[in-house]
Order: C-alpha cells, then structure tokens, then sequence
C-alpha cells in the first residue's frame, strides 16, 4: 500500500491558512492586537509572554502607578529591534525597563 507524504507545514503556514479562511467567511472581523512583555519577569508577569487583544486587566493598577511598565508591551513582530533598545543602557526603553524593575522590588520591600 502506497503511502501519500505531503510536506509538512509550519506553524505559521498554518497560522496564515487559518486567517485567511476565517478572513473570506468572516469579512471584516477586527483581528485582536498581540503584545508581548519585555520587561522584568515577575509573578505577576513572566516575560516574554503574549497576550491578545490588549494589555492584561489584572495590570490596571501597576500600569497606574508606574507608567513606565505600558512601554515595555510591544508587538512580538518587532522584538528583534526592541532586544537591541534594551541591550543599550542609554535607551529610553532600556530605563523604563530600570524604572519597572525599581517599581517591582519596591512592591516586594513593603510585602
């Protein structure tokens, strides 16, 4: 019996098949906005991850508090550039990253 073997697919094929499906029956359905945290990791916040659809509820506090911390959710597209700004010290994002992680430890001394 004769096998049939398709070359496999990536995730981001795939991904772009899946838009584009739900794109032709679903015409203009807003596509929720991706963010990914680049700054300290915290309990609260592991870094690197991803959320859709707009920065996390649970943050409105600290996001109040410490404006800094709304600058360190960029697209995942643009992380490679955004790695670069952090690695300079004399960015402004690499010291709203400082001030976040100031922010943070400050939290962990009053608890």
């Amino acid at each position: 019996m004769a096998s049939i073997k398709a070359p496999k697919a990536s995730p981001e094929q795939v991904g772009d098949a899946i838009e584009s499906v739900v794109e032709e029956k679903f015409p203009g359905i807003i596509k929720p906005e991706k963010f990914m945290y680049v700054g300290p990791p915290t309990k609260l916040l592991p870094r690197y991850t991803i959320y859709e659809g707009g920065l996390p509820t649970f943050l409105n506090e600290h996001l109040e508090k410490c404006p800094a911390l709304k600058a360190l959710f960029v697209a995942p597209s643009s992380i490679a550039e955004t790695q670069i700004q952090l690695a300079d010290n004399n960015s402004v994002l690499a010291m709203f990253y400082k001030k976040t992680d100031e922010y943070f430890v400050s939290l962990s001394e009053v608890k």
